[in-house]
């Protein structure tokens, strides 16, 4: 892998050359797909478990 995130956790891989597009493979181990925010509405984080 040699794409990180924010947090420094290695989490995909960007393959590409000179005369091809991009292509970025994502590590089901470590993203996971979120909904997105809606304008205005408040970012919630789920806490530990049984919280």
């Amino acid at each position: 892998m040699n794409q990180v995130c924010a947090c420094g956790t290695l989490v995909a891989t960007l393959c590409s050359d000179c005369c091809l597009p991009y292509e970025l493979h994502l590590s089901a181990a470590h993203v996971r797909a979120v909904p997105a925010l809606h304008a205005g509405a408040e970012e919630v984080r789920p806490g530990p478990a049984g919280q």
